[in-house]
């Protein structure tokens, strides 16, 4: 249940964020403090954020609503947040700029990490 739960939750958050970026790329970018972003670099932010965030719900979505499927769903869950997380923190440590809204999204993702490692190890022991 609570497995389906995790899946369920990230699917409506990807696909909150992937339906902001695709509807509105530039209100998303001054959000995370980049602004002045040519028309190419907005498509990118559509495809990208709108695109494989919404398609990455969908598929959660998709395997929560099967028990069968649910452990695949948590594993690309957790290889999914995990790169964002480690990508989010390499970033910190390159650029060495102001966190702000950055740390709230490397709280949510590091917690993603954790809740989701723990169903998977929950589901791994209580499968013969």
């Amino acid at each position: 249940m609570y497995s389906r739960l995790n899946l369920i939750l990230t699917a409506i958050v990807f696909i909150g964020f992937g339906a902001w970026g695709f509807l509105d790329p530039g209100g998303m970018l001054e959000d995370l403090g980049a602004t002045g972003v040519s028309a190419s670099g907005k498509t990118a932010i559509r495809a990208i954020y709108g695109g494989f965030l919404c398609g990455s719900g969908a598929f959660f979505l998709y395997c929560s609503a099967k028990s069968e499927r649910v452990s695949i769903g948590l594993i690309c869950l957790l290889m999914v947040v995990g790169t964002i997380l480690a990508a989010r923190v390499s970033g910190f440590t390159i650029d060495r700029g102001a966190l702000g809204l950055q740390a709230w999204y490397l709280g949510i993702e590091a917690v993603s990490v954790i809740v989701t490692s723990a169903l998977l190890l929950v589901r791994r022991r209580s499968t013969p």
